[in-house]
């Protein structure tokens, strides 16, 4: 073990960001040097972090990556991605996904960390889509390990639809081929899509969708169709859901998700006019106000693209009314 391997390590074990950041900025740290050196420094210390419950080193090494990415590849960053980076970061995905479901610990700024370094790295890549041909499971097993969480989800879901939106065709064309072939995440998405109403946030359920939607052809999802869903109604209209109507389509779908649930977690309405607190909206086209109980956030949705926006209630709004087309609800938050 080398010197500047040692010295890491060391600063590592005693997760020191400051002296950390001074050894990255070292001159004698060339490229070539970080690279080969922090891969294995940084795979012994995430796999120790993990199996001693060491979070404080496993966000040391999630700082440490962020900041090799910043730097571009001025600290060897483009070393570390063909060393295999992604697979440290696939098993800290691991970790974070346990944690986060029996409650352990506040992943929170784990996972914030681990979604931008994992949105960074796969940025740098020259393949961008081939750790995510055999890696999209780890973003769906997060999705189906608890719905209470749904800020957690909601983190999750925008990462994923991010990373999607900036492949190119090809690229995409190669993950959907993958899937295909990969029954795990048939399987992770009947849970989902089963459980769609738990989520409790209509911005997340329509996230799901939406991912749904980018790595499925229409084939497969008709296929899939009956199987994914409770009931002839939402299958048809899961069915109905289309790329150039998509907003309108999966609201219908969604909406019938969760009216026909039994725990109804989101109600949405169908509104010609709006009052949130001092603020009165009335637009041509038609607006959808949806209330989610378990994010306790408040959404607005207007048409004809249904443009999103999203408030906590209990945060912003002491008091709103809803007038529909044949009545006016008012609602009281606390």
């Amino acid at each position: 073990m080398g010197t500047n391997e040692k010295q890491l390590e060391n600063l590592l074990r005693g997760s020191d960001l400051n002296k950390i950041e001074e050894f990255l900025q070292s001159e004698c740290n060339t490229p070539q040097v970080c690279g080969t050196v922090f891969e294995s420094c940084l795979r012994r210390a995430a796999q120790q972090g993990i199996q001693k419950n060491r979070t404080e080193t496993v966000l040391c090494v999630l700082k440490i990556v962020k900041y090799l990415c910043e730097q571009n590849n001025q600290r060897g960053i483009h070393v570390l991605i063909a060393a295999g980076i992604l697979e440290i970061l696939g098993n800290i995905f691991l970790y974070i996904t346990e944690k986060a479901a029996g409650r352990q610990l506040n992943v929170s700024d784990l996972l914030t960390l681990l979604l931008d370094c994992i949105t960074s790295v796969i940025e740098l890549q020259t393949n961008k889509n081939r750790w995510l041909q055999s890696n999209c499971d780890l973003f769906l097993s997060f999705l189906c390990k608890s719905y209470t969480n749904v800020e957690l989800k909601r983190k999750v879901v925008e990462a994923f639809i991010g990373i999607l939106v900036s492949l190119d065709s090809t690229s995409m064309d190669q993950i959907r081929s993958s899937i295909l072939c990969t029954p795990l995440i048939d399987d992770l998405f009947e849970n989902i899509l089963l459980n769609l109403n738990y989520f409790g946030d209509y911005d997340v359920q329509a996230g799901i969708v939406e991912l749904l939607f980018r790595l499925y052809p229409t084939v497969k999802r008709k296929q899939k169709a009956q199987s994914w869903n409770h009931n002839d109604e939402t299958a048809r209209l899961f069915c109905c859901i289309s790329y150039n109507n998509f907003e309108s389509s999966a609201r219908a779908y969604i909406n019938k998700v969760n009216q026909t649930s039994q725990e109804k977690w989101v109600a949405s309405y169908h509104c010609k006019s709006l009052v949130v607190g001092d603020i009165v909206l009335e637009e041509n086209d038609e607006c959808w106000l949806d209330l989610c109980f378990r994010s306790r956030n408040l959404g607005i949705a207007f048409g004809p693209r249904f443009d999103y926006g999203w408030y906590a209630m209990s945060d912003y709004v002491e008091d709103f009314k809803i007038e529909g087309k044949s009545e006016v609800m008012f609602y009281k938050c606390s």
